[in-house]
């Protein structure tokens, strides 16, 4: 619902982006109300990791600030996105290709994507694979890192725990495609290695190149 390819308002898809800020820090509320019944040894671990989502929360709202305030951030968001919408639609194609590899992505393509309606947005947008939460929010989170050079943020490294078929594939991947559309966007003539890929098991490795 972030790409180019809906034609909201800029405002009415910042203010879903809001949405899921607002029910975040509602949450983070509701977590503070219920250490308060904690055992005093608790307490300190408790206010700290609380203190990790307060930051966390705040990152994210930065991250809505640039893109309403900044043409080119939001330019950048907007492709990301589409990039991503693109990726869903390459795997539905290989879904309703029943022989593949009779169809090589260098040849007769074109072809192929006209007979099944390859950009048909709304079959795509009732895709259950939308954005999950945690994949949106780890992109805000890092908008103003990617966009300013002097954020703090840039000492960070952030590590998505999350488990298999979880989608941090997905969220890694729509962190690269804004880095890669902001860095031109900014500076036509930018080159030089954007994005950072290691797999440590072979297979692994050449799922996640088809994938990005």
């Amino acid at each position: 619902y972030m790409s180019d390819l809906v034609k909201d308002e800029k405002k009415v898809k910042c203010d879903k982006l809001l949405l899921i800020v607002e029910a975040y820090d509602k949450w983070i509320e509701d977590i503070k109300q219920r250490t308060e019944s904690l055992d005093a040894k608790y307490q300190h671990i408790a206010e700290k990791n609380i203190s990790g989502c307060e930051a966390a929360s705040e990152r994210m709202h930065e991250g809505i600030e640039i893109l309403e305030a900044d043409e080119l951030s939001w330019n950048a968001f907007q492709l990301a996105n589409r990039a991503m919408f693109m990726q869903r639609a390459h795997l539905k194609l290989q879904e309703k290709t029943a022989d593949v590899s009779r169809y090589p992505y260098d040849e007769q393509l074109t072809d192929l994507l006209d007979r099944i309606n390859y950009y048909n947005v709304e079959e795509i947008l009732e895709d259950p694979y939308s954005w999950r939460p945690f994949q949106i929010a780890f992109l805000l989170m890092s908008i103003k890192s990617i966009v300013e050079d002097s954020s703090n943020d840039r000492e960070l490294v952030d590590l998505i725990w999350f488990p298999t078929g979880g989608g941090k594939t997905e969220a890694y991947l729509g962190l690269s495609a804004y880095t890669i559309f902001i860095r031109k966007l900014m500076n036509k003539d930018d080159s030089g290695t954007a994005i950072l890929m290691r797999y440590t098991l072979r297979l692994l490795t050449a799922q996640q190149y088809e994938r990005a």
